[in-house]
């Protein structure tokens, strides 16, 4: 309750607070505050609306947290697929809204985890910024025991070192064939 003291009010005339002196009544409605969390689906740190969806809290629920002048005032658990949040019945002011990483999961941070927004008497603040997460890719599934290649012997050489028995073994082809031809002469003059 505001009470305004001093005034004088002389008869017959209009006395006016002075605004000057003090002599005011404020009043202000209760505001609200709302807001969207977003899965940063390919992880660049920048809201892309045809890429980027919704957080979905009911996989893995979030809280939201709602400070002024460094006191917790509320909190909201984001727990649905719309990834919204909200916080109603605030004064007006600047407020700080925090989100909270659950531990144990693998949620990573694409952009701020704390937001400052300033709540109006009588209207619902929508937040123009909003949390960016991602949950970070999990790694190759490993099925059975890992087994580890193994290598009988020595494995054959390649490339230049190799040459001299590819000669070889081309020389002896030759010989191979010029035997049997010498062969087929001796065999088709005898007969």
């Amino acid at each position: 309750m505001t009470v305004i003291t001093g005034v004088v009010v002389v008869s017959g005339e209009e006395t006016i607070l002075d605004e000057a002196e003090g002599e005011y009544f404020l009043n202000y409605e209760l505001g609200s505050l709302s807001g969207l969390k977003y899965n940063d689906v390919n992880a660049n740190g920048v809201l892309d609306e045809a890429i980027d969806t919704p957080w979905d809290g009911s996989d893995i629920p979030i809280t939201v947290m709602l400070f002024k002048d460094g006191v917790q005032i509320d909190a909201d658990v984001i727990d649905s697929a719309d990834g919204t949040f909200e916080f109603t019945g605030l004064e007006p002011g600047v407020y700080e809204v925090t989100e909270i990483i659950p531990e144990g999961k693998d949620i990573k941070t694409a952009a701020d985890t704390t937001l400052e927004v300033t709540v109006v008497s009588g209207e619902n603040t929508e937040m123009v910024e909003f949390f960016l997460n991602y949950v970070e890719a999990a790694g190759p599934v490993i099925i059975g025991p890992e087994v580890t290649p193994q290598v009988q012997g020595e494995l054959p050489q390649t490339g230049m070192d190799m040459l001299p028995l590819v000669l070889a073994a081309g020389l002896l082809m030759l010989l191979g064939l010029m035997a049997l031809m010498l062969g087929l002469i001796r065999f088709s003059t005898s007969s």
